[in-house]
């Protein structure tokens, strides 16, 4: 699978984070405690992918099936460290999440009149946005693999919907001549809120690194991966799953 390039920033932090442990460590590492409860906020951005089947409606009529959309957005939060003992610790957190997804563009034919009252083949390009503004609690088990910093995470997280968010465009292709009545070859088909969805679970699975940056506050970059559990439409099987990079500054408690 080809990485997308906004995916590569994230990515080669936290390559840059995990390369910087050693020297981190060596400066505070005997100065700092490791069994500390740590709370703080974290920043970075989510790729997700929608799985199923989506189909538009305005309210009065079902317009066009979708599947298989993808996109990037901002991920922000608070999480925290709680130590259970020397190699494993809760990672609890709550998140504000975008999970966003630009659909392939479908085309459709269709017979039309022409100026010249001639039968001609429209042909029409279809394209989707959706945009879910999402509130997640989570509640990870953390184990250390690599003594003291490098972990690896798993667990639940219950997500609400916000916003769910759909926009669809509509553009003429072909015959070059044609426009709609309104005027112009595009116009926006559906600008609206999507009814019927649903929050969700899921599980987290992941890896970070947490390591001093001064006496008092640690760095903590994290990766992980949203596997869905539940669907936030049953109709059709539309899930969501994603990756989240994301950059925490925790404060010892």
């Amino acid at each position: 699978m080809r990485v997308p390039a906004a995916m590569r920033v994230p990515a080669a932090m936290l390559l840059l984070a995990i390369l910087l442990v050693p020297s981190a460590q060596a400066q505070y590492l005997e100065e700092t405690p490791r069994e500390v409860f740590l709370l703080g906020i974290s920043g970075g951005a989510v790729f997700s992918w929608h799985q199923g089947s989506f189909t538009t409606s305005d309210a009065r009529y079902d317009c066009c099936t979708f599947s298989g959309g993808n996109g990037i957005g901002r991920a922000v939060g608070l999480r925290g460290v709680i130590p259970l003992n020397g190699m494993i610790f809760l990672r609890p957190g709550i998140a504000f999440d975008q999970l966003n997804a630009d659909y392939p563009e479908k085309l459709d034919s269709y017979p039309v009149l022409a100026s010249d009252n001639s039968v001609t083949l429209m042909t029409l390009e279809e394209a989707l946005q959706i945009s879910l503004e999402t509130f997640s609690a989570e509640l990870l088990l953390a184990y250390r693999i690599v003594d003291p910093g490098m972990y690896v995470i798993a667990g639940p997280a219950y997500t609400v919907l916000m916003s769910r968010h759909q926009t669809q465009t509509e553009r003429i292709v072909s015959p070059a001549d044609l426009e709609f009545i309104d005027g112009g070859r595009s116009h926006d088909l559906i600008d609206s809120e999507i009814e019927g969805l649903s929050s969700f679970l899921s599980l987290r699975l992941g890896a970070g690194v947490l390591f001093p940056i001064s006496p008092m506050f640690h760095a903590n970059p994290e990766a992980s991966f949203i596997l869905p559990l539940t669907d936030v439409e049953q109709e059709g099987a539309w899930s969501v799953a994603g990756f989240t990079f994301s950059l925490g500054i925790l404060l010892m408690l």
